[in-house]
């Protein structure tokens, strides 16, 4: 179905269903934002500086073979 079928299938609905569709949309954004926000949040709480990746970029690289 290309984007030009969709926006015709859109506009042969009638004012009822438009209505629904917008509801069903808008309901969609809101619980999508809610998992963003909830993702934002637990990635920001796991990422402290005690976290072992943190901790493992910090520590230096030792080097044990010399180059000839």
């Amino acid at each position: 179905m290309t984007r030009g079928e969709i926006i015709d299938d859109y506009r042969r609905l009638n004012a009822n269903d438009r209505s629904a569709f917008r509801r069903w949309l808008v309901v969609n954004m809101v619980a999508g934002a809610l998992v963003v926000s909830a993702l934002i949040a637990v990635t920001s709480v796991y990422s402290g500086a005690d976290s072992s990746t943190a901790s493992a970029q910090k520590d230096a690289v030792k080097v044990h073979a010399q180059a000839r």
